[in-house]
């Protein structure tokens, strides 16, 4: 089997979690450390019904989509003998907070990890070094949510509810090939969900299953993403270059927004899948 590539990094420590408790990883200062209206018209559903709320429900219309997944999650990095949480996150080289626009004031939200439960240790699925996400998941690995047919992850799951106002994502992405049938990032509002997705080498956007970028493997690229809960709106930038502005799904708007980043297969997901995020910030504004 495929070895996930991993970046020569000094190895930073990481929170334990229980399979059915959570310890958040606060990561301090980092700078320490298309135009299109997509209405969602297949069938997702991606609904969260957790204690802590990360339930996805997903019965993507795409062609390749997976059948319903409805995580019932608690949060679970069950590595209970892993290394204590350090909150130095220096992300190295170009970690400048950039947003796109003006009036943007950065904040430093909490995080955990989901992980299949067959790998759910420090380095099994998931390792933080240096400010380096490295996340991957293999088609052989168990769901996160067993008995949820949510399918296996590896994600960074980011406390950051939110009701109003503007939000924007930034991060040097890098999706490594071999990655298939993977969503990568996502905002949240239960029951619905948005995601970056990668099929058929290209970027996707779930709900529709329209192409909006080529994913350029092997290369990192920055990524912004800019939602306006109000408007239901959201724009992706890659390299500072807008490549989507799409409408979201209408939901009942009775629980708060939030992000979630990492692998995420699905049905005929490749054989070893992995992603890299650094140089991550979020900023929001009113």
């Amino acid at each position: 089997m495929k070895m996930p590539m991993m970046l020569p990094v000094c190895l930073l420590s990481i929170c334990a979690m229980a399979a059915c408790d959570e310890n958040s990883v606060d990561p301090g200062d980092p700078s320490d450390s298309g135009s299109e209206t997509a209405a969602d018209t297949d069938t997702d559903t991606d609904t969260d019904t957790d204690t802590d709320a990360d339930a996805d429900t997903d019965t993507d219309a795409d062609t390749d989509a997976p059948t319903a997944d409805t995580d019932t999650d608690t949060d679970a990095d069950t590595d209970t003998d892993a290394p204590a949480a350090d909150t130095d996150t220096d992300t190295g080289t170009d970690a400048t907070p950039d947003p796109i626009g003006d009036g943007w004031t950065e904040y430093f939200p909490e995080w955990d990890y989901h992980v299949p439960p067959n790998a759910d240790e420090y380095g099994e699925r998931y390792t933080f070094e240096d400010g380096v996400f490295h996340l991957w998941v293999t088609d052989t690995d168990q769901s996160t949510f067993p008995g949820q047919d949510s399918g296996p992850r590896s994600e960074v799951r980011v406390r950051n509810e939110y009701a109003s106002g503007l939000r924007q994502f930034q991060a040097d992405v890098m999706v490594v090939s071999g990655a298939e049938k993977v969503g990568i990032w996502q905002v949240f509002q239960r029951p619905w969900p948005w995601m970056i997705r990668v099929y058929d080498g290209e970027f996707r956007q779930y709900g529709d299953g329209s192409t909006f970028a080529d994913a350029a493997f092997d290369q990192y690229r920055r990524m912004h993403t800019i939602h306006d809960s109000a408007a239901r709106n959201l724009k992706i930038y890659l390299d500072e270059e807008l490549v989507l502005d799409t409408t979201l799904s209408e939901s009942d708007g009775t629980v708060d927004w939030y992000n979630k980043f990492g692998v995420y297969g699905r049905d005929g997901m490749g054989t070893v899948n992995e992603i890299y995020f650094k140089n991550v910030h979020f900023f929001q504004k009113d």
